[in-house]
């Protein structure tokens, strides 16, 4: 779901952010937010795209190399933009081999930039509710200042803006 924090930590940067987050049971969520999104509105272009693929779906119905697919898919449809893309929490095998594939993805691809949730996010415990997959309120804070601290100052001079989203979600 959308969280504010993002954008709020974003916009401190200089960065205008479009949030485009949901729960959904598959992974072509993501081919839809490119098809509606890659040729924004206003002429106004994408600096960077960041996915977070995967934490909303419980592990059992994330395969390997569906999400090899979207990931190449993506990076090479928004190419030659940067990517940003997050590990995820570790909380069993399953979520170890998806991050096996994504920390994979500079080795393919030069403008990827992986962000290693696994790691930075801290103990699953202490990150990941109950389920195995929802972020909790801690983790919901630090993904946010983690991404401002990867990005850094945004390319422009501009007071940053948090952009209505094509695809709202819920807001928590």
């Amino acid at each position: 779901p959308n969280d504010s924090r993002m954008c709020d930590s974003l916009t401190l940067f200089g960065w205008d952010a479009e949030l485009d987050a949901v729960d959904v049971d598959d992974l072509t969520f993501v081919a839809e937010v490119l098809d509606a999104r890659l040729a924004p509105d206003d002429d106004l272009d994408w600096d960077v795209v960041a996915l977070f693929i995967g934490n909303q779906l419980p592990p059992d119905e994330l395969a390997v190399d569906e999400l090899g697919d979207v990931l190449a898919d993506t990076i090479e449809r928004v190419a030659p933009r940067p990517v940003m893309l997050y590990t995820l929490s570790e909380t069993d095998r399953s979520r170890e081999q998806l991050n096996e594939v994504i920390r994979a993805q500079p080795d393919e691809y030069p403008n990827v930039v992986v962000i290693d949730w696994a790691e930075l996010g801290g103990a699953a415990a202490e990150v990941v509710a109950d389920d195995g997959y929802s972020l909790t309120d801690d983790g919901r804070k630090r993904l946010p200042l983690q991404t401002a601290a990867v990005l850094g100052e945004a390319p422009t001079d501009q007071e940053g803006r948090c952009l209505q989203p094509a695809f709202p979600g819920d807001d928590d």
